[in-house]
């Protein structure tokens, strides 16, 4: 098991209680290929971007720290790049 870093940011016109149910989805696709969530939190609710994504100029960072085989990431990679809230995200391998 790795400890990973990850930044999402969602569309910014999700209602509260959806980026709650967003994230909490997230936590249930790590806990579902056998990692453990340490932390998931809203970062920053609609922050204004540097530049426009999607048309959007707004968005929702959610942040997360968690544990998980690095084979099982590839899964959590590829939930987050067919899902449509998602404008961006990186996992960040965090040092030993």
């Amino acid at each position: 098991m790795r400890e990973y870093e990850t930044m999402i940011l969602v569309k910014p016109d999700l209602k509260s209680e959806q980026v709650e149910i967003f994230l909490d989805d997230i936590k249930k696709q790590i806990t579902q290929n056998s990692g453990k969530v340490k932390e998931a939190k809203v970062w920053k609710n609609k922050e204004k971007l540097a530049y426009k994504i999607q048309h959007f100029s707004e968005g929702i960072y959610l942040l997360l720290f968690f544990e998980m085989n690095p084979a099982a990431l590839k899964k959590l990679e590829r939930y987050c790049n067919l899902n449509e809230n998602i404008l961006r995200f990186l996992f960040i391998k965090k040092n030993e």
